[in-house]
């Protein structure tokens, strides 16, 4: 039997809102979630459907949606994420895949401390095109703001914006001969609008959003091709610490090297307050020149053609 769930409903359980929590609705059939991914994101120098970041940002949340409804204290909690494992595997020469995109997950385990989710990402056709493993501390609502409370909002100035609609520019950035650093300055309030209600804290979606984009950059500049997009296929993730509105936050992304010039090994971490590490990534991406690859996406709902990458 299938219970379809309100945003409402699903927001009563797990402490953040929209923008950060975009799905129209949540299906629940069997303890496992179901839900509409929208594409928001622009895929920058990745080949799509959708980047990386933002698709592990849809499926950390509908991991914490299972987890939350799975879990016997139905109560308001907060779900964060600290570590993840992500793994590209489609298997299309030509990396085709249709829209619209379906989220699924299921909730493997929940107690009063931690959680972990499986989460998958589908295309129209029903093929699994990402798979993501996702662990959770899982924190009481009224354990968090005391733990927080010097970070707290009354009312944050979200601005009414998605920060997910747009590349959001860095302060400077330089490259080396294998490395890029980059300066994210003072973290705007609306960066994390809905991520969290009167604590606003830098989601790890556009941490990551940064970090993948600098190592497609990074990849470009060791390869002398600016023609070159890239393709995420695997990446691990340790989130230790939160990034709060007004923290000056760095990031840096070192090249490690590569198979055949084509699969590259790549290194990341975003410092906040000059010493707190809050997101280490290590990755493998896979790269090709455009001019060389021609990657069409279908919408069935439009019956047109798009080009995966911008």
């Amino acid at each position: 039997m299938t219970k379809t769930i309100t945003p409402t409903e699903m927001l009563s359980l797990i402490d953040i809102t929209q923008p950060y929590f975009a799905f129209d609705e949540i299906l629940l059939e069997n303890n496992i979630v179901f839900a509409n991914v929208p594409v928001q994101q622009p895929l920058g120098h990745e080949a799509g459907p959708i980047s990386a970041a933002e698709s592990s940002r849809h499926l950390a949340i509908l991991g914490v949606c299972s987890c939350a409804l799975k879990n016997p204290v139905q109560k308001k909690h907060y779900y964060l994420a600290y570590k993840g494992i992500y793994e590209r595997v489609e298997t299309h020469s030509n990396i085709v895949s249709t829209l619209p995109l379906t989220g699924k997950a299921t909730c493997i385990s929940v107690d009063k401390r931690k959680a972990e989710a499986v989460t998958e990402l589908l295309d129209a056709n029903g093929d699994t095109i990402i798979r993501l493993r996702v662990f959770y501390h899982v924190i009481l609502d009224t354990t968090f703001e005391r733990l927080y409370k010097e970070h707290y909002i009354s009312n944050p100035d979200f601005k009414l914006k998605n920060p997910y609609e747009i590349k959001h520019p860095f302060v400077r950035e330089e490259f080396s001969a294998t490395q890029m650093r980059a300066d994210m300055g003072k973290i705007p309030e609306y960066y994390c609008a809905g991520h969290f209600p009167q604590y606003p804290a830098l989601p790890v979606a556009i941490l990551a959003y940064n970090l993948f984009d600098m190592a497609s950059r990074l990849t470009a500049h060791i390869l002398a091709n600016p023609n070159t997009k890239t393709i995420v296929r695997q990446y691990e993730i340790a989130a230790d610490n939160l990034a709060f509105a007004g923290d000056d936050v760095k990031l840096e992304v070192f090249y490690d090297g590569s198979i055949d010039q084509k699969y590259h090994t790549i290194r990341a971490e975003g410092i906040a307050c000059n010493s707190k590490s809050i997101g280490r990534i290590k990755m493998m991406i896979e790269n090709f020149d455009v001019q060389d690859r021609e990657l069409v996406l279908v919408n069935k709902n439009e019956n047109t053609n798009h080009k995966y990458y911008e």
